[in-house]
């Protein structure tokens, strides 16, 4: 079903193919269901950004969390502001919450081409660049501004997104240091994916047995007649 976040990134894949309604849907269907490239992460469709308690989303605010610089990390929990009360609006809209279409376009560029896990480094690029700012807020309301990314920090710190990939492409990610945060999350991720299936199939088989349960009650055979409290239309077009 439906998610927060789901709509932003329909709406720049509605907007990229100049309003076409069904190029869209099968787009935003590929990205949801179909296997995509996640680097070293054993993990397929964006559909699981928005699994019951966002497991995937836990996995790369865990992992950010282990790149992120540690002082810059400590200052913004000391803030109150640890990484899952903002990243979440990054990853679960592909960067579109905080970032204009323009950026967002290039940024989809590196994630289409490199796999999802490239937000890790662009969320470490853009707090590279934001953190002489947030260390000169000093407070709460003034960091927590900052990571919305309003126009003026935009312009004066973030204008050119190249500049933010070019950083990013220079961080080197030891995905072997973090396989036991990768393992334990994809392992999560999986067995809400497998109940989900099985809870659909269950859903599936038990309304199927309703219906024909509802059907019976509804059919009488009597000497062959149907009764005609379930009339099909054929029937009432030959009556």
């Amino acid at each position: 079903g439906y998610c927060q976040g789901m709509g932003y990134i329909a709406g720049l894949l509605f907007l990229v193919s100049e309003s076409r309604e069904e190029e869209t849907f099968w787009t935003f269907v590929a990205f949801m269901e179909q296997r995509v490239s996640f680097d070293r992460l054993p993990l397929c469709g964006l559909n699981k950004l928005f699994l019951p308690n966002f497991p995937m989303v836990r996995l790369f605010e865990e992992l950010l969390a282990k790149l992120l610089d540690k002082d810059l990390k400590r200052y913004l929990d000391d803030m109150g502001l640890p990484i899952e009360l903002w990243f979440h609006k990054w990853i679960s809209t592909l960067f579109l919450y905080s970032f204009p279409i323009q950026h967002c376009i290039r940024f989809w560029d590196v994630l289409m081409s490199g796999g999802v896990s490239c937000s890790l480094s662009l969320a470490c690029a853009i707090l590279s660049k934001l953190g002489p700012k947030l260390y000169q807020a000093q407070t709460t309301e003034k960091c927590n501004e900052i990571l919305k990314i309003p126009p003026q920090i935009l312009s004066e710190l973030l204008a050119d997104p190249e500049d933010i990939i070019s950083t990013a492409k220079s961080i080197r990610i030891n995905w072997k240091s973090l396989n036991r945060i990768v393992q334990k999350h994809a392992s999560c991720i999986g067995r809400q994916v497998n109940t989900k299936i099985l809870n659909d199939t269950r859903k599936s088989a038990s309304e199927k047995v309703e219906i024909e349960r509802a059907n019976k009650k509804r059919t009488s055979v009597d000497s062959g007649a149907v009764s005609y409290t379930h009339l099909t239309l054929p029937t009432i077009c030959s009556v």
